[in-house]
């Protein structure tokens, strides 16, 4: 079964929000009052009562797109490819969370750190990931997940640029798949950014 881990990571970006800005607040200026004869209050002309604002138009926010490609279209059993997950059109991106599948009987993804337990892909280079909630890539499931986070002080970021890298190694012949299962990606004030979920799988042929 497939845990949403989702609004959890919205929480924690939020959570990394607010630590970053400290828990110290400003000072509260105090009224005194001086013992003394007490002046009369200034005589204030009525004023006439003013329309209130019209309510105004709230502008949605722009979609971002997110892209997944293979560097090369074809590849040999025993050599390896990469694949990338790019995002255009962002604004204010902090964090991201991604969830892909791919054909795990054709392809086995190469462990980009390998002094940590377990097999994780690339963080791409748009953001400067300080926090990484969640790196795990399953062989024998096909599946790759994967939350990670700037930090305070680093500030959002707006264009485009990639945001994983994952490089594969070929082990079988046959047309491989990866595929966009879920994105979330989430600004520097923990909101939900709206997103282009590609619908058609990347593919390289191995042969």
């Amino acid at each position: 079964m497939k845990r949403s881990r989702s609004l959890w990571f919205v929480l924690a970006i939020s959570l990394t929000m607010f630590v970053g800005c400290g828990a110290a607040g400003s000072p509260q200026a105090v009224a005194t009052t001086v013992p003394g004869d007490t002046a009369a209050a200034p005589e204030v002309a009525p004023t006439e009562p003013t329309a209130p604002e019209a309510p105004g138009t709230l502008v949605p926010a722009a979609q971002a797109d997110v892209l997944v490609a293979f560097e090369s279209a074809t590849v040999d059993v025993g050599e390896t490819v990469v694949a990338v997950v790019s995002v255009d059109r962002v604004s204010d991106l902090y964090g991201v969370e991604l969830h892909l599948a791919y054909d795990g009987d054709l392809l086995d993804v190469v462990d980009a750190e390998a002094e940590v337990e377990g097999t994780q892909m690339e963080s791409g280079s748009l953001l400067a990931i300080e926090f990484v909630v969640l790196n795990e890539c399953n062989d024998a499931q096909g599946v790759i997940d994967y939350a990670a986070s700037q930090m305070p002080p680093s500030e959002g970021v707006s264009g485009g640029g990639e945001i994983a890298r994952i490089t594969f190694k070929a082990i079988a012949a046959g047309a491989a798949e990866l595929r966009m299962v879920n994105v979330v990606l989430a600004s520097s004030e923990g909101s939900a950014i709206p997103v282009d979920i590609p619908l058609e799988a990347a593919v390289v042929t191995v042969e």
